[in-house]
C-alpha cells in the first residue's frame, strides 16, 4: 500500500502545483516534501492516510484546499465560545439540545479531539479556524480519521453534552441522513424600496438565531 499511497500523493500535488498560482505561499516545498517522507516511511492504514491528507492540506494552508471524507453531517450547527463548545443550533427533531455545551464524543474528551483536529484545518486567522473546527466537529467520517479513534469503526456518535449541570447522552447514527433544512439560512435578505434594491446583511451580534451572548 505505501507504493499506491505514494502514487496518490505524488499525483495530489502535481494537480495542486499545476492549477494553483503559489501553493507554497504559506508553507515551503521542502517543508511539505519532508512532511510526505515522514508519512511513506512506514506502513500505513487507510485511515491513517485519511488523516495524513487532511494534515497535508492544513499544512498548505489556504482554506479552499481543505479535504473532506464525506457530505455526512449531523443536524446542529456548533459555535467555539471562550474554549468550550457549543450546540448553537439543531433542526427541529433536536431543538432541546441548543445551548447545550459538548463535554466528549464516545467517551473521548472534545478537547483531546480538537488537539488532533487543530493540524486538519487550514487557516489563516482563529477565526478561520474555529470555523473549521466547528464543521468538522459535526462530520464524523471527518472525526473519525484522527489517531484517537484508530481502528474503531463505530455505527453511532454519541456526543457527551450538558446544560445547568445536568448531562445527557446523545447518540447520532453515522448512516442516517438527517434533515438539516432549518440549519439553512442565507446571510442577507433583501427589499425593493422606491425603486432601489435594499440588502440588508444579517447582524450575527443580534440574531435571534445565533445569540452569541448565549450560554
Amino acid at each position: 500500500m505505501r507504493e499506491k499511497y505514494r502514487e496518490d500523493i505524488e499525483f495530489l500535488i502535481s494537480q495542486i502545483e499545476q492549477n494553483h498560482i503559489n501553493p507554497y505561499y504559506y508553507t515551503k516545498k521542502e517543508v511539505i516534501n519532508d512532511f510526505i517522507n515522514d508519512f511513506l516511511k512506514e506502513e500505513r492504514t487507510n485511515q491513517q492516510f485519511k488523516y495524513f491528507l487532511s494534515c497535508l492540506m492544513g499544512l498548505f494552508n489556504f482554506p479552499h484546499m481543505a479535504i473532506s471524507f464525506g457530505s455526512q453531517s449531523f443536524p446542529f450547527k456548533l459555535k467555539i465560545i471562550n474554549g468550550e463548545v457549543y450546540i448553537i443550533n439543531a433542526s427541529e427533531e433536536y431543538k432541546e439540545y441548543v445551548f447545550y455545551k459538548i463535554i466528549a464524543i464516545n467517551n473521548i474528551p472534545i478537547a483531546d479531539i480538537i488537539s488532533e483536529v487543530v493540524p486538519m484545518v487550514p487557516h489563516t486567522t482563529k477565526g478561520w479556524l474555529k470555523t473549521g473546527l466547528e464543521n468538522i466537529l459535526t462530520c464524523p467520517y471527518n472525526i473519525l480519521t484522527i489517531p484517537i479513534f484508530s481502528g474503531v469503526e463505530p455505527n453511532e456518535m454519541i456526543y457527551t453534552i450538558e446544560k445547568d449541570g445536568v448531562r445527557k447522552d446523545l447518540g447520532l447514527n453515522i448512516q442516517q441522513k438527517y434533515n438539516k433544512d432549518a440549519l439553512k439560512s442565507k446571510p442577507y435578505d433583501f427589499e425593493l424600496r422606491d425603486g432601489i434594491l435594499i440588502i440588508n446583511y444579517r447582524n450575527c451580534k443580534n440574531d435571534e438565531e445565533y445569540p452569541f451572548d448565549k450560554p
